[in-house]
C-alpha cells in the first residue's frame, strides 16, 4: 500500500473570477526549518487547490536568489495571497499576473 505525503487535492474547475476575501485563518503561517523565510499552507476557498507558498526573507535578487547575507524578517501583519493553482480556469484572461482562479485573500504573518 502507498502512504499518500501532503493532503489530498480537492481542486474544482470553477471559472476565472477575481474574488477578494478578507483574513483566512485556515491557512498555517510557519517559519521554514532554516529560520530564512516562511511557509504557507492552505487551500483556495474558490477553487479548493491546495497551495504551499515559500516566502524567503531579505532582497529576492536575481531570478529568486538571495543577493544579501543579511536576513530581514518582515513585520507581523497582514499580507496577500493569490490563488496560483496552476490549473487551467476557464476565461481567465492572458492579463492575469497569476496563474489561479483569481482569488485573493490575507494570512497574518507572525
Amino acid at each position: 500500500m502507498t502512504q499518500r505525503k501532503g493532503p489530498i487535492e480537492n481542486h474544482r474547475a470553477v471559472p476565472w473570477a477575481p474574488t477578494e476575501f478578507g483574513l483566512l485563518e485556515t491557512f498555517s503561517v510557519m517559519t521554514d526549518p532554516e529560520g530564512t523565510g516562511y511557509v504557507v499552507e492552505g487551500s483556495c476557498p474558490t477553487c479548493g487547490a491546495h497551495l504551499k507558498i515559500d516566502w524567503h526573507f531579505g532582497n529576492p535578487g536575481y531570478k529568486g536568489v538571495t543577493v544579501s547575507p543579511d536576513v530581514v524578517r518582515p513585520k507581523a501583519g497582514p499580507r496577500t495571497i493569490n490563488c496560483d493553482c496552476g490549473h487551467d480556469h476557464a476565461g481567465r484572461p492572458g492579463s492575469a499576473y497569476d496563474d489561479g482562479c483569481g482569488a485573493s485573500w490575507k494570512v497574518m504573518l507572525p
